[in-house]
């Protein structure tokens, strides 16, 4: 466990998640761009979780209204979504995970 007796995390710990955080900042300003993905039928991802990654990402970029784009309105299950292939929109099939719902994220 990487608790210490005091309840918080050891300096191991601590050290490893800088560094995590560091990298992942490092990307984003490598990328500059960032595309967040929620379906309103996906049961296996809190709803709220793609506004509380927006937040988060947007305290790191210099336009984030032009450097994210937040789609959270198909009616799919926790999938790809497809314009082309898959079971029907918000039809999970966990063997394939891809659900045609008439969208192509990247036109």
């Amino acid at each position: 466990m990487l608790r210490s007796k005091f309840g918080g995390l050891k300096p191991a710990a601590n050290a490893e998640i800088q560094v995590l955080i560091i990298s992942l900042l490092v990307l984003l300003y490598a990328a500059r761009r960032v595309y967040i993905f929620q379906g309103t039928r996906d049961s296996i991802v809190d709803p709220k979780a793609a506004n509380v990654i927006y937040d988060f990402y947007s305290e790191f970029l210099t336009d984030p209204g032009s450097q994210m784009l937040l789609k959270d309105d198909i009616a799919c299950t926790h999938a790809v979504v497809s314009d082309h292939t898959g079971t029907e929109c918000g039809e999970t099939n966990e063997d394939i995970y891809i659900e045609n719902c008439d969208f192509d994220r990247y036109a």
